[in-house]
């Protein structure tokens, strides 16, 4: 498990020196790492801050059933979990302190992280970020 850690570790770090990047990408990609709870949507027509249920988002280091190493989104709804996704890559951007996820080749999110990594602002999931579909910005905060 330890191994598997450290070859997934330095595997990203070789990723971020081709991407021409700094040390600042492998940080800011451990620290979007966590367990965040919803606190505000904006959309196009309203902001929303008050919630009919508890909306937390599992960003993680997981294993799949062959040992392989990825990092997977877990949404929760009540604790329950309602949905699972994998990145696939990621694109960091170190001057904006903000990364876009790549899922399944389709869909991306893009991520930011502000406030000393306490607060997490993030899109939707959209097949292009800043296209037309790309309209909600979730912010969540960080829980233990």
């Amino acid at each position: 498990m330890q191994l598997r850690r450290i070859t997934f570790l330095v595997s990203m770090l070789i990723l971020i020196a081709d991407a021409g990047c700094n040390k600042c990408n492998m940080l800011f990609f451990q620290e979007a790492w966590g367990n965040w709870a919803l606190v505000q949507l904006d959309s196009p027509s309203k902001t929303q801050t008050v919630f009919p249920v508890k909306q937390m988002l599992k960003i993680a280091l997981e294993n799949d059933r062959s040992g392989n190493t990825f990092t997977g989104e877990t949404l929760f709804t009540n604790n329950v979990n309602v949905d699972n996704k994998q990145w696939e890559s990621f694109d960091p951007d170190c001057r904006n302190s903000s990364l876009t996820a790549i899922y399944n080749k389709t869909f991306r999110r893009k991520y930011w992280l502000s406030e000393r990594n306490q607060r997490l602002r993030a899109t939707g999931y959209v097949d292009q970020i800043g296209g037309k579909a790309d309209t909600l910005i979730y912010y969540y905060t960080r829980v233990q």
